[in-house]
């Protein structure tokens, strides 16, 4: 039998407060990582289309329950 011992870990010590200057300029590089406007617009994208569908065909929710009546 082969028994382990739960794994210790040290507490860590909280950073200092930033400063304001700080936290705007990690905000500002957030906000302009590539990778972060990438999903926000394939987000968008599929929300446009969600809203459309929803206000193309209002009575589709109504044709799935009577076909899910079967």
């Amino acid at each position: 039998m082969n028994k382990r011992q739960p794994k210790v870990r040290e507490l860590q010590v909280l950073p200092e407060a930033r400063s304001a200057n700080d936290s705007w300029q990690r905000l500002y590089a957030a906000l302009t990582d590539s990778d972060l406007q990438i999903v926000a617009a394939f987000c968008l994208i599929g929300l446009l289309l969600t809203l459309n569908l929803i206000f193309r065909f209002p009575d589709m929710g109504a044709v799935i329950a009577q076909y899910n009546q079967f």
